[in-house]
């Protein structure tokens, strides 16, 4: 398989680390199918999160996993129907429900998680320990750029974007 079809130079950082995180949540897929589980990378993030904060609102696990309500919605209901969440009522806030792992989804992330650090490790495997800080280190550079971008208001946003035309 042919990830990359042209050079290197012709891709942006930004559009290699998209590359690179999609085929990395592919690999893990794959790995994880390999072992006849069903389930899926984003799922176990959510599990792996349950692990530790059982009883989470929706909205705190969308929060952490960097996804809108209605894509969470969608993936708590699948983990629902495979019976590794449960949803109960929020005592405090009837509109607000929680989110509680199962014995059943414990036991599958317990599982999972050597499967998908495994497969991290082989990714990085011949990466040193200066390319990593290197790499680090300019990817939270980035992420302090897009929370400065973030922090302008819209029409400085607006303004750059005409200027870029």
């Amino acid at each position: 398989m042919k990830i990359l079809e042209h050079n290197h130079e012709d891709f942006r950082l930004t559009q290699l680390m998209g590359i690179v995180t999609r085929h990395m949540k592919l690999a893990i897929n794959k790995n994880i199918a390999r072992e006849n589980i069903q389930l899926e990378f984003q799922h176990w993030i959510i599990l792996k999160y349950l692990d530790s904060n059982t009883g989470s609102p929706q909205c705190e696990i969308a929060k952490h996993g960097k996804k809108n309500k209605t894509s969470i919605t969608r993936m708590i209901n699948t983990m629902e129907k495979m019976d590794l969440v449960v949803r109960k009522s929020n005592k405090l806030d009837k509109r607000n429900r929680l989110i509680f792992l199962t014995p059943k989804g414990h036991a599958l992330s317990e599982s999972v998680t050597p499967i998908v650090f495994r497969t991290i490790d082989a990714i990085e495997k011949g990466i040193d320990s200066r390319e990593v800080i290197i790499a680090e280190n300019v990817l939270f550079k980035m992420f302090e750029n897009i929370k400065l971008l973030m922090s302008e208001p819209l029409e400085n946003s607006q303004n750059q974007e005409e200027q870029h035309v």
